[in-house]
């Protein structure tokens, strides 16, 4: 707890420190810093740009308590406006090519993409694959036991929204999700009642978005609200008969009048509920690198219920260096009496570098604790939202 706060405090007194400076200043310093003279060279030595594309190709470094630490590549792709035109949105099209082995045995390849076409198109999702061996605890909101059972999932995925434009920032569409599971050593009941984790878990059905953010990987303002409905079953060529409505509503605000490095305020409020014959692996979750950072796994606590309240203050400090600090509350729960009990409380801080010049994506590295005793140390990329 005490190497907790000290970090904390450090954050926040880097933060105050560096805001003292204006622009200028900042700008002054990351250019004449031998230091960071040499950290561009670098940067620039693992990046690639011509007429239809820029590309930058990165050894990538990960952690999650799940996982143990990862090694891999990280490729981040900038199609050119001719390529996919980028409309009235705004947007650039994005896709990041990631593969990883770790020390716990995982073998994982994924592709997150965010095209963006004329006419109002726009395709975002990940392509994903995994081999892990894993832990199982259980369903429920309840304390976990010490010694959990040991099992390896292969998975499957392809995920993520088709949206055409209904006016600027308004969006209609539909949410597609196609995932294949298989575990070995799975035997594994809740109660009186055996868990369906296997097979296919396909599931589509509509969405809407409003989406006026500046930017959709770091954003300094702006608001997004996006909602789904969608049902699984053989319509979809799906083994389970289920169905889930999720909304997430995120803000994003501002400090001050600078337009560089500024200090931001972000939240995001989160409801799902699911009900029918419900996979495991569809299950609502609390933990990870992005829902309740202070949880390890992010399967450690799921149900048919969800909500999520967080906040964070972000702020690039130096050069590529940035910071946040972050809290929040969350609860998973399967009857609505049990909405708001044993809620878990998290807080934490963490560190960003900057992987592109021109682009908000950032490497993140945060430590997040709970109210009931967990921690996560999570390094990965992109913001948790």
């Amino acid at each position: 707890m005490k190497n907790l706060l000290l970090f904390v405090l450090f954050l926040i007194f880097s933060s105050i420190l560096f805001s003292q400076e204006s622009t200028d200043s900042i700008t002054v310093m990351s250019k004449s810093s031998s230091f960071a003279k040499a950290g561009e060279s670098v940067f620039n030595a693992l990046s690639y740009e011509n007429k239809h594309y820029s590309l930058a190709f990165f050894p990538a470094l990960g952690y999650s308590p799940r996982t143990g630490v990862e090694l891999g590549f990280l490729t981040v792709i900038k199609l050119r406006e001719n390529e996919l035109k980028e409309t009235d949105y705004n947007r650039p099209s994005i896709l990041r090519p990631t593969f990883l082995v770790s020390t716990k045995r995982m073998v994982e390849f994924l592709t997150d993409y965010d095209l963006y076409f004329k006419h109002g198109y726009q395709v975002n999702g990940r392509i994903h694959t995994r081999t892990l061996p894993d832990e199982y605890f259980g369903v429920g909101n309840e304390e976990k036991l010490i010694e959990t059972p040991k099992y390896i999932t292969r998975m499957i995925l392809l995920e993520g929204f088709v949206y055409k434009s209904i006016t600027k920032f308004l969006f209609g569409g539909f949410l597609y999700d196609f995932n294949f599971t298989s575990n070995v050593d799975w035997d594994f009941g809740f109660g009186n009642d055996s868990i369906p984790a296997d097979g296919w878990t396909n599931s589509l059905g509509p969405a809407i978005k409003f989406d006026n953010r500046d930017d959709s990987s770091y954003p300094y303002k702006g608001m997004l609200l996006q909602s789904s409905w969608s049902l699984g079953g053989d319509y979809v060529g799906g083994g389970y008969d289920f169905n889930s409505f999720k909304t997430d509503l995120r803000i994003y605000q501002k400090l001050g009048s600078g337009n560089k490095n500024p200090h931001i305020i972000a939240s995001q409020l989160i409801y799902q509920t699911i009900n029918g014959d419900v996979p495991f692996y569809k299950l609502a979750f609390l933990g990870g690198n992005k829902i309740v950072r202070g949880i390890p796994h992010q399967l450690k606590y799921v149900d048919k219920n969800l909500w999520l309240a967080q906040l964070e203050y972000r702020k690039m400090v130096w050069w590529r260096f940035g910071c946040a600090i972050f809290g929040g509350a969350g609860n998973v729960y399967s009857d609505s009496y049990d909405t708001f009990s044993n809620t878990h409380y998290f807080y934490g801080g963490g560190l960003r570098v900057k992987v592109l010049e021109d682009e908000r994506v950032n490497f993140r590295v945060d430590f997040g604790k709970t109210n009931r005793g967990d921690s996560g140390f999570f390094i990965t990329i992109g913001e948790a939202f």
